[in-house]
């Protein structure tokens, strides 16, 4: 806990001194995202696209952070905003899909995954995409891709309580 508040505060102080630096907003918002602290995250996102309002990356963490507060709308309406300007963004398919999977859309989701895969393996899309396929009683399927995200990650707790519960 003590390295992202040690990393807001460094982030804040640069702010002080470089106020027109996008990627200092934006880093710090991810920061206050780790620590689970939304609303100001949410601001620090706001901060980044008053200082580039096409900013996809600015955008996506935005939509994630909306998801996290249960402001699902909101938040597929920007991941589907980023992605009409940044089709390989891992991130907005990631978080369209968590958006999908929320309204019980699974083969919906299941597609976002799929494509976010095609630009990139994560270990929490992999997870994502494993969740989907238990939905679906796609079992089999399930396990491989919770196991493919322990490959790369083997400490993703999401990904090895979710095989637990598979067995």
């Amino acid at each position: 806990m003590g390295k992202p508040k040690q990393a807001v505060h460094f982030y804040e102080e640069a702010i002080k001194t470089n106020p027109d630096d996008l990627d200092l907003h934006v880093d710090k918002g991810v920061a206050l995202d780790s620590l689970e602290r939304y609303y100001e995250a949410l601001s620090s996102f706001e901060e980044a696209l008053k200082l580039d309002p096409t900013d996809s990356n600015a955008f996506a963490w935005k939509g994630e952070i909306l998801l996290s507060l249960g402001r699902i709308s909101e938040a597929t309406a920007i991941f589907e905003q980023v992605l009409s300007s940044d089709p390989k963004n891992m991130q907005a398919y990631k978080g369209k899909g968590l958006c999908l999977q929320e309204k019980g859309r699974y083969y919906e989701a299941l597609h976002c995954y799929d494509t976010a895969l095609t630009h990139g393996r994560t270990c929490d899309i992999l997870y994502s995409r494993g969740v989907v396929l238990l939905e679906l009683r796609r079992k089999s399927e399930a396990i491989e891709c919770l196991n493919q995200s322990l490959e790369i990650n083997p400490d993703y707790e999401p990904a090895l309580e979710a095989l637990l519960k598979t067995l």
